[in-house]
């Protein structure tokens, strides 16, 4: 995985705030530091010269006391007063100093209470934003992972259908004398429009069928998983027949390869471009169940899918031609119902040209069969609706 780095998923214009919020405070902090220790130097000086001051002054009350004549009296006095004026001046100048003092420990305590705070929010942003960048990690993990898996379920539906195509094509026409009259039901896959099967290539070529792997057998006494029954079809040469809605393609004679039991053990797990619930159907074999108990288990069967915990089986459906002896017994049967519909415009035998080449479609409108051919020009309406 390619290393990234990553920004704090907050915003950086918050943490480089938050920083030179910080920077300010302590920068405040430093001076009120350095005007405090200065201010008490001046506190400690004038203290100093107070106490001088009031030495000399209780010198000169001294003097004064001691003095004989009334010149060095008043000299005496007068030395006093400039003596008291200089102490109640230092006096004011370091009751200021005090205050100062006072006002510059209330701003150092406040700048550093609001840089503590800084410091904190600083914290818990940096902190999300590890968490972030740490989740943001986590995710493209996951997401390569995903990539990974994406890329190999890309590479096994591509395997599948590169396998089929490697499958020649058989002869135009297959006579198959076990025939007998319409086709039996155990010589014939009949798919819905709607059940998952794919065309690896050009429609009406080699076909890929999904099944679930399993099977659910459920009823209102027990559920129980079994084999699904495909895989007795392995090797097996069927006619394929392809509804949607009232019409019913004959697609030819296909042969029955088990591909995922050969290229896939355990079970295909690419599920690109089926339909899910198709699969959920498929999975469930209803013996008598109620419809709450249905429901509820199609629910459990359907995200059992979506987790990728059921497996599906691959059978490729590989043509090998187009039956005449059953086209033949179709086309009658197709043309009695349309005689027998009188009045209906829409039951009719519809047959176009006439090369063996061409695969045939059989068509029907209510209860009516119409049985026409299609050139291998024309694309198939359900399999062009399919892509």
């Amino acid at each position: 995985m390619q290393a990234r780095s990553y920004a704090v998923g907050v915003g950086p214009e918050i943490v480089d705030s938050l920083a030179r919020s910080l920077k300010d405070c302590r920068r405040q902090l430093k001076q009120s530091e350095k005007n405090a220790n200065e201010l008490e130097k001046s506190n400690r000086i004038l203290t100093e010269s107070i106490e001088k001051l009031k030495q000399e002054n209780d010198r000169l009350i001294y003097v004064l006391a001691g003095a004989h004549d009334s010149k060095t009296a008043v000299k005496v006095e007068q030395a006093a007063c400039i003596a008291e004026t200089s102490v109640g001046t230092a006096a004011s100048q370091y009751e200021d100093i005090k205050e100062k003092c006072q006002k510059e420990k209330t701003q150092r305590r406040q700048t550093r209470e609001q840089c503590d705070a800084l410091t904190a929010q600083l914290a818990e942003v940096t902190g999300e934003g590890t968490a972030l960048t740490k989740r943001i990690g986590e995710l493209e993990e996951e997401l390569e992972k995903l990539k990974k898996d994406f890329k190999s379920k890309k590479n096994e539906c591509k395997m599948l259908k590169e396998a089929m195509e490697q499958h020649p094509f058989g002869r135009p026409q297959v006579q198959n004398p076990k025939l007998q009259g319409v086709a039996s039901p155990n010589k014939t896959i009949c798919l819905q429009y709607s059940d998952p099967f794919l065309w690896p290539g050009k429609p009406g070529g080699h076909a890929l069928l999904f099944a679930p792997s399993h099977q659910l057998q459920l009823n209102d006494v027990e559920a129980k998983w079994i084999l699904h029954p495909m895989k007795e079809i392995y090797g097996t040469t069927k006619e394929l027949f392809v509804v949607n809605h009232d019409t019913t393609y004959h697609d030819g004679t296909y042969k029955c390869l088990p591909l995922s039991h050969k290229m896939k053990p355990g079970g295909c797990t690419d599920l690109s471009g089926l339909d899910l619930e198709a699969l959920a159907r498929a999975t469930i074999s209803d013996n008598g169940a109620s419809h709450d108990l249905y429901q509820d288990s199609f629910q459990r069967v359907m995200d059992l899918w979506k987790s990728d915990i059921l497996k599906a089986e691959c059978i490729g459906l590989q043509y090998i031609g187009f039956n005449e002896g059953l086209y033949n017994v179709l086309v009658p049967m197709g043309q009695k119902l349309g005689h027998g519909a009188s009045g209906n415009t829409r039951s009719r035998v519809e047959i176009r040209g006439n090369s063996h080449s061409k695969r045939r479609t059989l068509i029907g409108h209510d209860d009516d069969i119409r049985i026409s051919e299609y050139s291998g020009n024309n694309e198939h309406r359900a399999k062009r609706r399919r892509e």
